[in-house]
């Protein structure tokens, strides 16, 4: 921004483009007391070109995070495909495993059935053999 003009003594004319008011244009453009529709379009250049280039940092990072962020879900995903797997996998095995927990427990079961018989026949053999009450 220009400084207002230092006029040398007894000079009364000053730079015909420097108001000390914005003119009727310059009004709606905001310009300020002795500032220039140039040294404006400048500043604006400036901010425009900044603006710009903050949007393509700003571009970059965004392309950049939806990049991570694709890699991300894939993971992701093949982490769950992973995990159906697995629990899949868990559910067969249980699955086998109760049969088998199953078919043992009818084992045993069957294995203390034939027990009882063997002992109840072995009493009734002994029995027979020393009857009660010693006689």
């Amino acid at each position: 921004m220009m400084m207002p003009p230092v006029n040398p003594s007894g000079y009364a004319a000053g730079d015909p483009h420097l108001r000390i008011a914005p003119s009727v244009s310059g009004g709606r453009w905001g310009l300020g007391p002795y500032e220039t529709p140039a040294e404006r379009l400048q500043d604006l250049t400036r901010n425009l070109d900044s603006a710009m280039e903050q949007n393509r940092t700003l571009s970059a990072r965004i392309k950049e995070l939806e990049t991570q962020g694709t890699g991300r879900e894939q993971a992701l995903n093949e982490a769950a495909r992973e995990l159906d797997t697995v629990n899949a996998q868990a559910a067969r095995t249980r699955a086998i495993l109760e049969a088998q927990v199953t078919a043992l427990q009818n084992k045993i079961a069957d294995l203390e059935d034939d027990e009882i018989r063997f002992l109840n026949a072995a009493i009734k053999v002994l029995e027979r053999r020393a009857p009660l009450g010693g006689k």
